[in-house]
């Protein structure tokens, strides 16, 4: 299991939100050739999901990652329908700790489920798509 506060996990990312993070974390210390290939790198990583003995994968993340812009809106509208796909994946529980929350009173959810408690439905996801 794992605990995101930040970002989407590596194993997790859309090729652009890969990308946007990347790029923002090395910019200007890499060329793009440089970031390309650690992008090319993460999603050769994420085939672990899908290889005959997948990966099984529990990922919890708190509620601001999806309430972070990464990129554009069309990025992060992406990068929310990949999460609710792999989210019904049979090897792979995606988790949302909402907020308010305290050392004694944890509750989170399926990724689906959040969505779905919030009234989005998969084809309506961007509501969170633009910058603040």
């Amino acid at each position: 299991m794992r605990l995101r506060s930040r970002l989407a996990t590596g194993l997790l990312q859309t090729a652009d939100y890969a990308r946007e993070v990347i790029r923002s974390a090395l910019m200007p210390l890499y060329p793009p050739a440089e970031i390309e290939r650690r992008v090319e790198v993460r999603l050769a990583r994420q085939r672990v999901r899908h290889r005959e003995r997948p990966l099984e994968l529990w990922n919890v993340m708190d509620q601001a990652v999806l309430e972070r812009s990464i990129g554009s809106p069309e990025i992060m509208r992406a990068q929310y329908e990949q999460l609710i796909e792999l989210g019904e994946l049979p090897n792979v529980t995606l988790q949302i700790l909402l907020r308010p929350c305290t050392r004694y009173s944890v509750e989170s959810r399926r990724f689906a489920d959040h969505a779905q408690a919030v009234g989005q439905r998969k084809t309506r996801l961007n509501a969170r798509t633009r910058h603040r």
